[in-house]
């Protein structure tokens, strides 16, 4: 696996990543059904151009996840791992990407009730800050956030 920089050739891929994963997740409303793969696609240069770090695991030549972050926010906006590669600990491999390129803190949101990537950014180290409606989406928002533990000197 390679964890790279998404180019503009690789947007197709990306957004059926992001697709078919939040598909997987289970908890899709009516908004999210409307969602295309051709409306992330178009999303993607918006976003990049807003602050957006765009990464991708590669296996095989095949895009197999998706990992967006804005540094200069500690934000962790988008982890997608496409459903045919989950369980191969690349989720794991993309957070602790983001972790070297935000070392000291990451927040991110989550769906409140995507309860398998709640139990997973707990595992990760995330605590869970509060839940807040988001009246874009009609749910509960799950807010986390990451800190890094930084043991005293002992001189």
């Amino acid at each position: 696996m390679i964890i790279r920089e998404a180019t503009e050739e690789d947007f197709d891929a990306v957004a059926r990543v992001w697709k078919e994963s939040w598909i997987s997740v289970g908890i899709s409303n009516a908004i999210d059904d409307a969602v295309t793969v051709a409306d992330l696609r178009a999303r993607i240069p918006d976003r990049i151009a807003g602050g957006w770090s765009l990464f991708v695991a590669e296996c095989e030549g095949r895009i197999d996840a998706m990992l967006a972050i804005e540094c200069a926010l500690n934000h962790l906006d988008q982890i997608f791992v496409a459903p045919s590669a989950q369980g191969r600990r690349i989720g794991s491999a993309l957070l602790a990407h983001a972790r070297t390129l935000m070392p000291e803190e990451i927040w991110l949101k989550t769906a409140a009730n995507n309860t398998r990537a709640r139990e997973w950014y707990e595992r990760e180290g995330f605590v869970l800050e509060k839940v807040e409606y988001n009246p874009k989406f009609l749910r509960d928002d799950a807010y986390y956030r990451w800190r890094a533990f930084f043991q005293p000197a002992l001189c």
